[in-house]
């Protein structure tokens, strides 16, 4: 929320260059409480906006992080991070 630039490896073992900026876009905020308000009636929400010449942009909703796939972990670790997650009932 800060615009901090995180130096740190993706998941292909890239780092951004030291020189490397990217100008935090001018309606920053206005997109946050976009996606704040679309992701509410959701448990997870990965919204994806885009900032093209100053005007915001609807891509899509995500229900899923990696399309609930993500091969770097373990049958065992999948398991225990799904086990953590606590839905809540919804009656019909």
């Amino acid at each position: 929320m800060e615009w901090n630039l995180k130096r740190r490896y993706n998941g292909w073992g890239m780092k951004a260059p030291e020189n490397f900026t990217l100008p935090k876009p001018e309606n920053f905020d206005q997109m946050v409480r976009l996606a704040e308000t679309l992701s509410k009636p959701y448990y997870f929400a990965r919204i994806d906006l885009y900032n093209i010449n100053g005007k915001i942009y609807f891509g899509e909703i995500t229900l899923t992080p990696n399309s609930g796939f993500d091969a770097d972990i373990t049958y065992e670790t999948d398991l225990l991070l799904g086990s953590k997650l606590h839905l809540p009932v919804i009656d019909d």
